[in-house]
């Protein structure tokens, strides 16, 4: 077997490990560090315990969605980024493959 066509075995191989380490980590749940309930409740919790005036209760639910909202964008931005890693891998892989199979027909 010609030295190109190992080296581009075992880098399709290290690419495909790759893939499957990215979609294994797109799979897993994505959480924020300071865990989910504090993300999403810590401000509302602190702001009810303060006791706002139900003037200021609208411009405050109205904040905490949009903080809610913004988390919940932010974890979804972290999980699409990790599935096109994945797919990126899993097309390098495949390119890798496809050069394999024709250096070892132009060889032969």
């Amino acid at each position: 077997m010609p030295p190109i066509a190992v080296f581009s075995l075992v880098l399709m191989c290290l690419l495909l490990m790759a893939a499957i380490g990215a979609a294994l980590l797109a799979l897993r749940p994505v959480v924020p560090r300071a865990g989910l309930h504090t993300e999403l409740m810590g401000e509302a919790l602190v702001h009810d315990r303060a006791g706002v005036s139900t003037t200021a209760r609208g411009e405050l639910e109205r904040h905490v969605e949009g903080r809610r909202l913004q988390v919940l964008a932010w974890l979804a931005d972290r999980k699409l980024r990790a599935a096109r890693l994945a797919v990126d891998f899993a097309l390098a892989a495949l390119l890798m493959a496809g050069m394999c199979l024709l250096s070892n027909i132009l060889v032969s």
